[in-house]
């Protein structure tokens, strides 16, 4: 013990870390008397992203999978192979505690994890699903990747990811996700209807019900009695309801 208190003192009381790595946590402040409990955390090695998972996709994402990953810094999308998986079963790496902020992001860290938001994974219907990250709890798992090669990234630094996540079945009928309604009837959508009166042909919103077979962030695969040419309504600038008399615009 004494020869390393005497290292320190010939460093004149610096503490210097054995490699170069980044400071992830530091509880000691300058000037104050130390109590033997304070900790610095340190991280080597290459920087890593870090998505969250949730219980209704993780199975479906796997290691050599692809997700496309935007820095919010500003750097372009690019398409990021996924090292590793880890569901909280031993797989995967571990460690890390940066966190990201709300909405579809991650973050970036040093030293063999990046710690991210949790991530809103949609099992996604007809072909594939897109899963997005997302800032909420009840994680199930995390998926890590590489740094795309030539971005510069802080810890911490946040990302908007997304990935394309098969879907085990193909439906016939699917509607955006913006066109699903629900009430104590239950789902429901609208359509465009046309009725002639003296004025001419009047169009309204017609109610059509529908089961929710699967959904993801952008669609929905239904069971319903909708017809190809039905005119589905996605948005408007005033709340829509069944009967109400609609334009459409463009």
């Amino acid at each position: 013990e004494l020869d390393v208190l005497e290292e320190y003192q010939a460093a004149e009381g610096r503490l210097c870390a054995e490699e170069d790595c980044v400071v992830l946590e530091n509880s000691v402040a300058d000037g104050t008397v130390t109590t033997g409990a304070e900790v610095i955390v340190t991280g080597s090695g290459e920087w890593l992203l870090r998505g969250s998972l949730h219980e209704d996709s993780r199975k479906r994402i796997r290691e050599g999978g692809k997700a496309s990953v935007s820095m919010d810094s500003g750097e372009r999308a690019v398409d990021v192979e996924i090292l590793s998986v880890d569901t909280g079963e031993g797989s995967g790496n571990t460690g890390g505690s940066a966190s990201g902020n709300a909405g579809e992001n991650g973050a970036a860290e040093s030293g063999g994890a990046g710690s991210g938001s949790s991530g809103s994974e949609n099992s996604g219907s007809g072909g594939s699903g897109t899963d997005t990250g997302e800032g909420s709890a009840g994680s199930a798992g995390v998926w890590y990747a590489q740094v795309p090669e030539g971005t510069e990234v802080s810890y911490g630094d946040t990302f908007t990811w997304k990935i394309q996540v098969p879907s085990e079945q193909n439906y016939s009928c699917k509607i955006p996700l913006t066109a699903l309604r629900e009430d104590s009837q239950g789902n429901y959508c609208l359509i465009v209807s046309e009725e002639s009166s003296a004025l001419g042909t009047v169009r309204k919103a017609e109610r059509v019900p529908v089961t929710v077979l699967e959904k993801n962030s952008e669609e929905a695969a239904v069971e319903s009695v909708l017809e190809k040419t039905d005119q589905v309504i996605v948005g408007s600038e005033k709340y829509v309801e069944e009967g109400d008399q609609i334009r459409i615009k463009g």
